[in-house]
């Protein structure tokens, strides 16, 4: 599966960060399926493992199951300020709570945009 084969559609996502067992990631967008994360540096994942998301609202996601899916290298990771990787990952083995989060924070996320883009 890669990003063309999803079948749903993510919610860009704007401050907000996740802890990974690497270190700390940017997180780019989400859906009930799963997200994708921008990494500083060049990281190595293991195929599964958890990750916590911190979004600037005070909104705390923890110890979430994800598999990795995809990953990509940057071309310049040389070039400050640049992102040397982007990791796609599924949502795995969540709890009916986490679940019920995670589709609450989408929903949230979807509203925001929708109040953003109906006032421009």
């Amino acid at each position: 599966m890669n990003q063309e084969s999803r079948k749903k559609t993510r919610v860009k996502v704007r401050n907000c960060i996740t802890n990974t067992p690497a270190g700390l990631c940017q997180l780019l967008n989400i859906n009930s399926d799963g997200l994708s994360l921008k990494c500083f540096k060049k990281w190595s994942f293991s195929r599964e493992w958890s990750l916590d998301i911190y979004d600037t609202s005070g909104l705390i996601l923890e110890q979430f199951q994800v598999k990795k899916i995809w990953e990509k290298c940057l071309t310049n990771p040389m070039v400050p300020g640049q992102f040397s990787m982007i990791v796609g990952v599924a949502f795995h083995n969540l709890s009916g709570s986490q679940k019920e989060q995670l589709d609450s924070y989408v929903r949230q996320l979807i509203w925001q945009k929708k109040i953003i883009f109906d006032h421009h």
